[in-house]
């Protein structure tokens, strides 16, 4: 890192990029560094582009990191992490009451960085360790069985490597429209499936598992 510091069990990724920017059919690899925060990948020799990627160890505070550049029969690639900016806010309902245990994921497209949190007793949440971009989106499902609430959609958010984005409070909205499902086979009821539904082309979905009679509600869906 910055200070000098060996960053093991970070994951490093290398591709060639498809015309969309994404993954194509060509040669790719991926490691894990080690104790000393060395890795190894073997790649074909090219002298297009790859996109070499490192994602650094789930819990820390460092950022992600992206650099593209062709790849001889022997190239050394080292990368120093530096510590990432945040986005942090909190989860309430209608009335005002804290969610606990939404699960919070932060993106962002043009530097491929991300993150995910969970929210606290007191609803509050902060996702470390991204990189600075100003195209961050903030996606945030409920946890099972909360009563309909709908999952939450934050696009264009700027965060700076250092310092923490304060979303500020976030009033969730709520649905009564749900999904009952039934499982069977034949006539005997299925317990312990897992059902998901989801809207496609959007972020909204939800989960069910059935019980002794094969059936469950999915709540919290949207209209």
């Amino acid at each position: 890192d910055s200070n000098g510091n060996n960053v093991s069990n970070a994951f490093v990724n290398a591709f060639q990029p498809s015309t969309t920017g994404g993954p194509g059919s060509g040669p790719s690899a991926f490691a894990q560094t080690d104790s000393n925060g060395n890795y190894v990948m073997r790649l074909a020799p090219s002298a297009s582009e790859y996109i070499l990627s490192v994602f650094p160890p789930c819990g820390s505070t460092y950022a992600s990191q992206e650099v593209r550049r062709p790849i001889s029969s022997s190239t050394t690639q080292n990368f120093t992490l530096t510590s990432g900016g945040s986005i942090r806010g909190k989860l309430v309902d209608s009335s005002g009451t804290a969610i606990q245990f939404a699960f919070v994921n932060a993106f962002s497209e043009s530097v491929r960085s991300f993150g995910f949190s969970n929210t606290q007793s007191d609803g509050s949440f902060e996702v470390r360790g991204l990189s600075s971009a100003t195209d961050f989106r903030l996606f945030i499902q409920p946890p099972p069985n909360s009563g309909g609430i709908l999952p939450t959609f934050l696009e264009r958010i700027s965060v700076v490597s250092g310092q923490a984005t304060d979303v500020g409070t976030i009033n969730a909205t709520s649905s009564t429209s749900y999904l009952l499902v039934t499982v069977l086979d034949g006539d005997t009821p299925i317990q312990s499936a897992n059902v998901h539904a989801w809207l496609p082309s959007t972020p909204y979905f939800g989960y069910c598992t059935t019980n002794s009679t094969g059936g469950c509600n999915i709540s919290g869906l949207a209209e």
